[in-house]
């Protein structure tokens, strides 16, 4: 399972967002649909979205071109490569939360095979 917060809503309440994988099957889809080569996947990040975002707001942000940075939108999740690595990144989780007007989390890939693992483990 993986949690995300409602930032608008931890000054009242400590709120969190849960986004729920119904099991270790939910990670390893996520993971085994990754569009980009061995390489760049490795060295890929995915944003994982609360909720299927609205078409339209899907096709704008899709049209979004940045150098060196690559993403694809797919249900939940936004899968995403940056030759320079995720810190000097303009499309970061706080981008696709913005453009895509949902609560997204973003981790990178040797976290999402961890969290698989850590998931078969249970």
């Amino acid at each position: 399972m993986v949690f995300f917060y409602d930032k608008s809503k931890i000054r009242d309440s400590q709120a969190f967002l849960k986004l729920k994988l119904s099991d270790s099957c939910g990670l390893q889809t996520i993971i085994d649909q990754c569009p980009f080569a061995k390489d760049e996947a490795q060295n890929s990040y995915f944003t994982l979205l609360h909720d299927i975002p609205k078409k339209e707001l899907i096709k704008a942000t899709s049209e979004e071109n940045y150098t060196d940075e690559t993403f694809i939108i797919k249900n939940r999740c936004v899968y995403f490569y940056s030759k320079n690595g995720y810190g000097r990144a303009k499309c970061n989780n706080n981008f696709f939360e913005r453009k895509l007007k949902v609560v997204a989390t973003t981790r990178n890939f040797k976290t999402m095979v961890k969290l698989l693992s850590l998931s078969v483990e249970n």
